[in-house]
């Protein structure tokens, strides 16, 4: 990802710096350093990221639920 002195990121942006935490244990100072944002800025991403990843659960279109499933309401 290219560095941004000040800007907007995408949301796939976000994600992916949000991803280098958790999945990379990239530390968050290392982060906040390199993409120049603040460490508040960067724990609201985690947070709506977590707030939102049921969606990542839910089935896509087309996707078939099985019985299991359905009658579990995943």
């Amino acid at each position: 990802m290219p560095k941004r002195s000040r800007g907007r990121f995408s949301p796939e942006e976000k994600a992916a710096i949000v991803r280098r935490h958790l999945i990379d244990k990239v530390a968050v100072s290392d982060l906040c350093d390199e993409y120049k944002i603040q460490p508040a800025m960067f724990y609201e991403w985690q947070r709506r990221l977590m707030k939102n990843a049921e969606k990542a659960f839910e089935p896509s279109i087309g996707e078939r639920r099985s019985g299991r499933e359905a009658q579990l309401g995943a």
